[in-house]
């Protein structure tokens, strides 16, 4: 029975592999390069679902059913935004991998990852709307990323100074790394918002906030479960798993110092 279970495990696994896989080969190949990690270009069906949520939003008239099929679009945006570099994919796994986590551990920061991001974008989406606060939407995006680094910093030195196994995951610490990541809205986030703010139509937008920060939270679900479930194929105890798991803190702290690094730059520039 065991054995069976542990096949299942594994196809499950490799069949999750292959569909990030194939994902983050389409947005690399098909998504242009901006040169901007913080923007990232879209692929065509990116800008095939985003043209549709905001042309049908501004139309006199919409088609029958266009609030599902737009949650869908918004549900897909997210998804494939996720995929593309610079969206803290790393972090996530590396924090996992150190952490010793579970699965459980990755749906609980992509659920908080979904939450702040929803927030962070229907807000500055109602900034953004008034051409008086926009000057303050502007500066929160050029801050955002410092409390977000530094917490990412604080998070490296605390892995580091945990045993070189892994034990209970703290709650706290996940909560934590789902804010980070999606303390940051999109681009298309906050242009979905304000489109649906210039029609009247808040509920929808903030229905479709929802439904984009779901999507990013399904990729980050995604992305945690590769990397928690590596963590079967290794023994807890083994040398190998410690110098894994030293490396991946390692690799949170890295991350978090360039992170705050790149928001000085950007503030001083």
């Amino acid at each position: 029975m065991m054995t069976h279970q542990r096949e299942m495990r594994v196809w499950v696994y490799l069949f999750l592999l292959l569909l990030v896989a194939g994902a983050l080969a389409y947005v690399s190949l098909a998504a242009p390069n901006t040169g901007d990690p913080a923007a990232p270009g879209r692929t065509p069906f990116s800008e095939a679902a985003l043209s549709f949520v905001q042309n049908n939003l501004r139309a006199p008239s919409r088609p029958p059913f266009f609030a599902p099929f737009a949650l869908v679009a918004s549900v897909l945006l997210g998804s494939l935004h996720a995929l593309a570099p610079g969206h803290n994919k790393l972090l996530i796994m590396a924090y996992l991998v150190a952490l010793g986590g579970r699965l459980r551990h990755a749906v609980w920061i992509g659920l908080t990852t979904a939450i702040a991001h929803a927030i962070s974008a229907a807000v500055l989406g109602l900034l953004a709307e008034s051409a008086t606060r926009q000057a303050t939407s502007v500066q929160f995006l050029r801050w955002v990323g410092l409390p977000s680094g530094l917490l990412t910093i604080a998070l490296g030195f605390w892995l580091l100074r945990r045993p070189g196994r892994p034990d209970r995951v703290g709650l706290g610490g996940v909560i934590l790394l789902g804010l980070v990541t999606g303390l940051v809205p999109t681009f298309d986030a906050i242009a979905i918002m304000v489109v649906a703010l210039s029609v009247q139509q808040a509920g929808l937008g903030v229905g479709l906030m929802v439904g984009y920060s779901l999507g990013i939270a399904a990729t980050v679900v995604a992305v945690g479960a590769l990397s928690t479930g590596g963590r079967d194929w290794l023994p807890a105890n083994s040398r190998v798993y410690k110098v894994v798991i030293r490396v991946a803190a390692v690799l949170v702290l890295l991350l978090g110092l360039q992170l705050t690094g790149r928001t000085l730059l950007a503030i001083m520039g």
